[in-house]
């Protein structure tokens, strides 16, 4: 799964910076990712067989969440379009969506609810972005396969359905219906995304923004007996940051700005070693307790690659602007400018 959260934070770098060497490597890899793809001849590209695919439509011996590392995959090919322009990451990307298409064009509608309760990261979102920039409907319609109406049809009708269940799993699949309902205006999935991170962000989450024990989501607004050692698992800060940047861009409230410094501030910042690069996988919050640090051979959790990411794009979400407005959301010393109306704006601080 890192392949795809490597060249995600390989792009997010070389937008950023500009770096020339990141953007060399990122390129070599997509080109031998394509010599893969060729070799295999059908439009499939994974580091595993294609067996595991079968099995998952089968659900018989089931390997854990062939799905999940391919939306990296995918993410990171249609990253580095986007931000770098790399054309061959796009073609790449658009064979493998044709190869999943027929996949899922030969499943039933249960066949394929079934599949989607094993974990599949942001299939839906990545998709639905690549029919943004397609406008492809085969695209569309494939990104709307992987909208799990078991999880997404409770939050349509406002009903709490995430206790008891796994935190990472169900945030890639909100923000594929945060994109899907810009994409296409359907007001349920804005109504998913608004309610989801109330019921998250409201009843579940701790003071530092973090949530879930032992990756799991407790009963609403019940967490005094939940600090352990497995608190605030950095991977959902990281998903739970791109929602809320979701629902700032469509209603401008401080509320979501709010939520966004707290995580950001307390669950991504102090996440890396400074002196080896070493990621985190929870940030402990039971009395005594300090964080395990990864190591440099034996440790690479999902938090390694969500880590990547989110250390790659460290100016997210500081400024916004719409038609006539300017927002600066975030205390980081930061500058930006605003070329359409000529400002340039520096933001100093003692950080």
């Amino acid at each position: 799964h890192f392949t795809g959260h490597y060249l995600s934070a390989c792009a997010l770098m070389v937008a950023s910076t500009g770096d020339e060497v990141l953007k060399a490597k990122a390129d070599a890899m997509v080109a031998e990712l394509a010599k893969c793809q060729e070799a295999l001849g059908n439009g499939y590209l994974s580091a595993y067989p294609a067996e595991f695919l079968d099995r998952l439509e089968r659900m018989e011996r089931v390997t854990w969440a062939p799905l999940y590392v391919t939306h990296k995959i995918m993410a990171g090919l249609l990253d580095l379009y986007e931000l770098t322009g790399n054309r061959q990451a796009l073609a790449v990307l658009i064979r493998l969506a044709a190869y999943y298409k027929a996949r899922a064009d030969a499943l039933s509608d249960y066949q394929m609810e079934r599949l989607l309760t094993v974990e599949f990261g942001g299939m839906s979102e990545v998709l639905h972005n690549l029919y943004g920039i397609t406008g492809d409907p085969a695209h569309l319609d494939l990104a709307h396969r992987y909208d799990q109406a078991g999880f997404l049809g409770p939050l349509a009708l406002e009903r709490d359905n995430l206790s008891h269940i796994h935190g990472n799993t169900q945030i890639p699949k909100v923000c594929g219906a945060a994109r899907r309902y810009e994409l296409t205006g359907d007001e349920r999935y804005r109504t998913i995304t608004r309610f989801f991170w109330d019921r998250v962000v409201n009843t579940r989450c701790y003071a530092t923004g973090g949530t879930t024990l032992a990756e799991v989501w407790p009963e609403p607004n019940a967490l005094a007996q939940t600090l352990g050692v497995n608190n605030h698992e950095c991977c959902k800060t990281h998903n739970l940051l791109k929602v809320t940047r979701y629902l700032f861009r469509w209603t401008g409230d401080p509320a979501y700005a709010d939520y966004y410094e707290r995580a950001l501030v307390n669950g991504i910042w102090g996440t890396q070693r400074l002196d080896n690069g070493q990621f985190i996988y929870y940030l402990p919050l039971a009395t005594g307790l300090r964080k395990q640090w990864g190591t440099a051979y034996d440790s690479f959790w999902c938090c390694y690659g969500t880590g990547v990411e989110s250390f790659a794009k460290l100016g997210d979400s500081i400024f916004f602007h719409d038609d006539t407005d300017l927002w600066v959301n975030l205390f980081i010393a930061a500058g930006v400018t605003w070329a359409d109306k000529g400002i340039r704006l520096e933001q100093t601080t003692a950080f």
